[in-house]
């Protein structure tokens, strides 16, 4: 049974002049329907005072919660302690109980678990073949690929990307050089989480999870950019590569992440996904 902590703090009840009634989103995976739209990102949501809560903390920035280890700052203290516990204790307190994997939030397990065990894909783009486990990420993936937006810039180069959140990943990371997540192991240090976690499977644990999907073809990487560029040098150096498989994987899926980049599809890949993450 995974463990389960108590929850901190409630969304506003008001719902803020951005709530759009969308059909487009479709409903998720429990049969919830997506009906409040965020216009200012890819974000939807099945009630208004989560639409509320999302423009409060993310786009308005109104951030109460502090982390004393770290500057990040959270409009939820129930976000504060999972980031604590998550990236500072780096605790995985929710276990599969098909496999051996270990998730920080119960939320990752169960997406595991549906994306992983039962190869779900409930969200389907009109305009491509291509499947998503969250309407998000399928809103995203149109605006990125098929719109070819990039909404958010940089107010301090000339870059420009399709998620806000990914612009403040940019500027913490390359202008201000920040690198807040260090390795428990070695004390390398790293601009975002998923960095790290990644060092530490491919350094530390010697994982190599990305597996080529061509059938002659066995080769595995323990980084997925390490599996693009085998792919796109060694199978078809004309066209861009996109993921590969997990070896992980009992049956081929599809990335969860919105590929901002609009890569097109290759040989040796899953279904072919359009960004991941928290």
């Amino acid at each position: 049974m995974p463990k389960a902590f108590p929850s901190h703090g409630r969304a506003s009840s008001a719902a803020p002049a951005v709530a759009n009634k969308v059909g487009r989103a479709g409903k998720d995976p429990r049969g919830k329907q997506h009906e409040h739209n965020c216009s200012q990102c890819a974000k939807t949501f099945t009630r208004a005072s989560g639409l509320a809560k999302h423009v409060q903390t993310v786009h308005d920035r109104v951030r109460p919660h502090v982390c004393s280890q770290c500057d990040r700052a959270f409009g939820e203290a129930g976000n504060l302690l999972k980031h604590v516990r998550t990236v500072h204790e780096q605790r995985k307190d929710f276990g599969c109980a098909q496999c051996d994997a270990a998730f920080a939030t119960d939320r990752s397990r169960v997406t595991h678990v549906r994306v992983v065990h039962e190869n779900r894909r409930d969200f389907t783009c009109d305009q491509c073949e291509n499947t998503f486990t969250a309407a998000s990420s399928l809103k995203t993936h149109v605006r990125a690929v098929h719109e070819n937006r990039r909404d958010f810039a940089c107010p301090s180069c000339d870059k420009a990307f399709a998620l806000a959140s990914h612009v403040k990943t940019h500027v913490a990371t390359v202008h201000e050089m920040k690198r807040e997540f260090k390795c428990p192991q070695c004390g390398n240090a790293f601009g975002e989480a998923g960095n790290m976690r990644a060092h530490v499977r491919a350094v530390h644990e010697k994982r190599k999870d990305h597996c080529c999907a061509v059938l002659e073809c066995k080769k595995v990487f323990a980084t997925n950019s390490a599996l693009l560029v085998h792919v796109r040098t060694m199978h078809d150096a004309s066209k861009p590569a996109t993921t590969g498989s997990h070896v992980a994987a009992t049956t081929t899926s599809a990335p969860t992440a919105a590929n901002t980049s609009g890569a097109a599809s290759s040989k040796a890949t899953r279904r072919p996904s359009a960004v991941a993450a928290a």
